[in-house]
């Protein structure tokens, strides 16, 4: 023992009496605070991401000097010819290697404690809870500090492969290679994404899960603790090797024995993959269970009219125990037209859950099931409404591969949640496509929802969830709230998402009937939205007695969320799945789409080029009007400086557009000009009370396939004009 400690206090004093090695972690230290404190504006909705990726990016820098110092150490005396004489010391290879490497884990460290301990400070003064900080700080010690350990143990077995001075070319290649180009070419455009273990620094690595503050440890904590450990054997491998190459060059009795332990690592690594492999494994399992599933279409395939059902009623419980296994219990109430003369009921239920019985009107009943598609049989004698029950459980955390990207479009794993609608975690009316193929790329499954849509006809709710350490949110109002318990109940509900995660916060602003719920290093910009939100909730309730907004909460997690790609920017009932996507104004835009869904509902169904007669449907223009005064009166601006700076907002796009294609008549551009010219003559009430009676009418534009059940009426040009001229007439007979 008092050799190896005199071995390593040599080497700390060839690492630290280096002055060139000593001003590495400094420079390091500064460029990563430079960049740090470039991203710490608290009110940026992207600094939790900006501060990831700016540490993600130096940690790779920081792999350089790890792969020159550890190559390095070698070749100073073990590769060097000049130094062969120091084997006839009784000081083992082992003995000197250990030492070596443990002195450079050392030094790297230092890397390490310097920018964890700024992102830790920054991430303090932006008023984050300190444990959230705590836990995100010790991912990145931990995972710097594996990535430190493997790299640094490849630049010795480098050092002791290549005695020629070109391994330092090599040693920079499989820099390179190990963090740049393995993620681009091998990981990222081959799609060999379970080779991101491999990677030397997880942080820059496309499929990132820990990127974002939205959904992360819990749900990826087995492939993380799997991934590490296979690290942490292969990392012993390379040492074992480096050894047994080193021992090789001179006599030794212990030869054998470096063979054998050599054997037992690569043993050892082997058996570590093997956890991370069966992830993987079960992964792209499912995958080719849905390619070679006949009830999966084509996503170019019509869909069958036996969607277009509808339930009346839901009545649904869902208990989640510690192991993540959910069950349900789902109450259905079918109206009479929809099952009569059939022999039995369709319905979608996703693959993942496994039935253990049907109950028709409190009766064990027969049932027939393959994939997600389940028909129940209805007796002969069935009353004037069917109820279905039905009893299911299952763990559910699905995975696609999505171009060149792992997606995860339902999960629910500890904390971390989401189960939206289109994914069929309760039983949906008729078969509808949870997935879909593509041929063109080959062999790709994707949701259903993405290329056809799906129906989610309005039904009357009710919702009891169990077993959550943390409140979960839907699109229905909340009756009551506990510790591990909520019910929500909601009438004319179409479809329903669950989301929920452990670090995600509620805040309100009064006066404002709405609760926005974000993520911890989110909160100042969140705070600064609902502000401008308020301010315009303010100046529509002014004159718009009528506005009582649906929507109740708003998710506004500041970046874009991969699994929220489809519903991010809808209205999901009273749910506003929102990110940076913004259309309504010159700045940020949020609290303009905020409050546009406030007024007006989802608007999926606006159509901004239409091969269709604009005259037949002026329902987008009304609306855009509705802005149109918001910015005349609340921001006080002329037409021509409406045209500078908001001409290109969605907001009042429809009315400026000049586009043959898209308006060939020029109706928004004339109700513009008749909208402006009255206002100039100081008839403001006359054009709200004409707004208002459109209100009134109903101006919402939902999506094609949520119009089937709606029956939204569209407003024809003609009728505009018609009220246009009552409207100004009868005030012109007042005065």
């Amino acid at each position: 023992m008092n050799k190896w400690l005199k071995q390593f206090a040599l080497e700390l004093r060839l690492v630290f009496g280096n002055l060139l090695f000593v001003l590495f972690p400094v420079i390091y230290a500064v460029i990563f605070l430079l960049f740090a404190l470039g991203a710490g504006d608290y009110a940026n909705p992207k600094i939790y991401n900006m501060l990831y990726q700016n540490y993600s990016f130096a940690h790779t820098i920081s792999l350089g000097p790890a792969m020159l110092l550890g190559i390095l150490t070698v070749r100073r005396d073990i590769r060097r010819p000049s130094y062969e004489w120091n084997r006839s010391f009784p000081v083992s290879f082992g003995m000197l290697l250990s030492a070596k490497y443990i002195v450079g884990i050392i030094y790297m460290s230092l890397f390490t404690m310097s920018a964890s301990f700024i992102f830790y400070v920054i991430s303090i003064g932006g008023g984050v809870d300190s444990s959230l900080v705590m836990r995100h700080t010790m991912n990145i010690v931990v995972q710097s500090e594996i990535s430190y350990l493997v790299t640094f143990a490849l630049a010795m077995l480098l050092g002791v492969c290549i005695a020629n001075r070109v391994v330092y070319l090599i040693g920079f290649c499989a820099w390179m290679f190990g963090t740049f180009f393995m993620d681009i070419f091998l990981i990222e455009q081959l799609r060999l994404l379970p080779l991101k273990t491999f990677h030397l620094n997880q942080f820059f690595v496309t499929n990132n899960p820990l990127g974002d503050e939205t959904w992360g440890y819990e749900l990826f904590r087995e492939e993380l603790f799997s991934s590490w450990l296979f690290v942490l054997a292969f990392t012993l491998l390379l040492l074992v090797v480096s050894l047994l190459l080193l021992n090789r060059t001179r006599p030794t009795m212990n030869i054998k024995w470096c063979w054998l332990t050599a054997v037992g690592a690569a043993v050892l690594s082997v058996a570590a993959f093997v956890p991370y492999g069966s992830i993987w494994q079960e992964r792209y399992a499912s995958i080719n269970e849905k390619l070679n599933d006949s009830t999966i279409r084509l996503s170019a395939t019509e869909f069958s009219k036996d969607v277009r059902l509808n339930i009346s009623k839901y009545d649904i419980t869902l208990k989640r125990r510690p192991d993540n296994l959910l069950q349900f219990q789902a109450k259905l109430e079918v109206p009479t037209e929809e099952w009569s003369g059939k022999s039995s009921f369709p319905l979608t239920l996703h693959r993942n859950f496994q039935l253990s019985k049907v109950l028709v009107q409190g009766i064990d009943t027969p049932y027939q099931r393959k994939g997600e598609r389940l028909n129940v049989e209805i007796p002969n004698e069935a009353a004037d409404k069917l109820q279905i029950e039905v009893f299911y459980a299952g763990n559910i955390k699905d995975f696609l591969s999505d171009y060149n990207r792992e997606r995860y479009p339902v999960f629910s794993v500890g904390s971390e949640v989401y189960l939206p609608r289109y994914m069929a975690w309760y039983p949906l009316p008729g078969h509808q496509d949870v997935y879909v193929k593509t041929e063109d790329p080959a062999n790709r499954i994707h949701t259903g929802n993405r290329y056809s849509g799906m129906y989610f006809p309005p039904a009357e709710m009710k919702l009891t969830v169990e077993g959550y350490s943390v409140p979960l949110y839907t699109g229905m109002p909340e009756i009551e709230r506990e510790v591990g318990y909520q019910r929500f109940e909601g009438k004319g509900v179409m479809g329903l998402t669950l989301l929920g995660s452990e670090s995600w916060i509620e805040l309100k602003k009064e006066g404002l009937p709405v609760t926005l719920v974000t993520t911890p290093y989110n909160r100042e910009n969140a705070q600064i939205q609902l502000a401008e939100l308020k301010e315009k909730y303010d100046y529509f309730t002014q004159w718009i007695p009528e506005l009582k907004p649906a929507v109740t909460q708003i998710m506004y997690f500041g970046t874009s969320v991969e699994s929220l790609q489809e519903e991010s920017g809808k209205v999901d009932n009273g749910l506003i799945l929102s990110s940076r996507t913004s259309f309504y104004d010159s700045g940020s835009g949020l609290p303009g789409e905020w409050m546009n869904a406030m007024l007006f509902g989802g608007q999926e169904g606006l159509v901004m080029y239409s091969g269709e007669d604009v005259e037949e449907d002026v329902r987008g223009r009304i609306s855009s009007l509705f802005w149109y005064l918001y910015y005349r009166e609340a921001k006080g601006v002329s037409d021509e400086e409406l045209m500078d700076y908001y001409g290109w907002a969605r907001s009042i796009q429809m009315l400026t557009m000049k586009d043959t294609d898209y308006d060939p008549k020029g109706l928004g551009r004339k109700m513009l000009r008749q909208v402006s010219k009255a206002l100039n003559r100081g008839k403001e009430a006359e054009v709200k009370e004409l707004l208002q009676h459109f209100y009134n009418q109903g101006i919402s534009q939902p999506g094609r396939r949520d119009d089937f059940f709606l029956k939204e009426q569209p407003i024809s040009y003609k009728e505009w004009k018609q009220e246009w001229n009552r409207v100004m007439h009868s005030h012109r007979q007042d005065k």
